[in-house]
């Protein structure tokens, strides 16, 4: 039986669940699809410390996009990384040297943890894996999602959320790399559903 992963990523809040995939969760249940949640914000503030997730996600400007770059490396390489630090953090938002440094320390733990998501969990149980994608989750589901369609490549990568919507997400779908995204833009219980025959449609 299709079984469904969806996956919650940094750097969204400690403090309440992702309502988007909980109701999803719910939905496919409700249609006798198997379906599991994984908070992986909450690994990486294992590895990282909750105290400097919890600064990272309370205290920065979600304008800034810090959260998103320091996940791009990892698929766009790092040839940009000083003129972010010093044009984006420093002159346009007035950033400290110790804040710069706190962020620079948390850019080490980035890729450890995508290790840890790649190897700790059962890839090969799930047919369609799910990520949401709000405020500044995108890069780090893509690259996620990237290295499991690497070694996985027969997986269903599907993404919805708010970043998801209107050019964003048709930016998100032409994205040059080898990840065969599907984009739900909204109803995404719906359409997933559809997407998977629940066992009482063979009855």
């Amino acid at each position: 039986m299709d079984k469904v992963l969806l996956i919650n990523m940094p750097f969204c809040s400690l403090e309440s669940p992702a309502i988007g995939i909980s109701l999803l969760k719910s939905k496919l249940i409700r249609e006798e699809i198997p379906c599991d949640i994984k908070y992986l914000n909450f690994a990486f503030a294992d590895l990282l410390g909750y105290d400097e997730y919890i600064w990272f996600t309370n205290d920065l400007p979600h304008r800034m996009l810090a959260g998103e770059w320091l996940f791009s490396q990892h698929l766009f390489g790092q040839e940009e990384g000083n003129k972010y630090t010093e044009e984006v953090l420093k002159e346009e938002w007035g950033l400290g040297d110790l804040s710069i440094q706190r962020i620079l320390e948390i850019k080490k733990v980035i890729g450890p943890f995508l290790d840890h998501c790649l190897n700790s969990i059962d890839w090969q149980g799930y047919s369609i894996i799910g990520f949401t994608s709000t405020f500044q989750q995108n890069l780090a589901s893509v690259a996620l999602a990237y290295l499991v369609k690497q070694s996985y490549q027969e997986k269903i990568i599907v993404f919805g959320g708010s970043n998801c919507e209107a050019e964003m997400g048709i930016q998100l779908y032409h994205l040059r790399h080898p990840v065969d995204l599907k984009i739900m833009l909204q109803d995404g219980d719906y359409y997933l559903s559809l997407a998977i025959p629940s066992p009482s449609a063979s009855l």
